[in-house]
């Protein structure tokens, strides 16, 4: 069975982050955040693939309660990757980055 490393773009979510401000208090801002992840995938096909990882995706950002009515996720990369697979499989983790600083 095919092996695949599937790179996602997601845009419009969000993280919690915490400002220090005035006698050290810690306030919980929201701030909306882009993201790319890659994650190992063995399929039948590459459509497969595609879609499951788009579901594994969904629900670890919904449960972490990150997801905005206007988030969007896409595909970015896909390839056949055997060794990265045993290397790496499932994948985990997220690289965010700000939104308002990409432009």
């Amino acid at each position: 069975m095919p092996k695949f490393r599937i790179l996602i773009h997601g845009e419009n979510y969000r993280i919690r982050t915490q400002k220090k401000s005035f006698l050290f208090r810690k306030k919980i801002d929201w701030k909306q955040v882009g993201f790319y992840t890659t994650r190992f995938i063995e399929s039948e096909t590459a459509n497969e693939a595609i879609e499951r990882v788009f579901k594994i995706i969904d629900a670890e950002l919904r449960e972490a309660g990150r997801v905005t009515a206007d988030s969007t996720m896409e595909l970015s990369e896909i390839q056949e990757d055997e060794k990265g697979y045993d290397l790496y499989a499932p994948g985990g983790g997220f690289t965010f980055y700000n939104e308002d600083e990409e432009e």
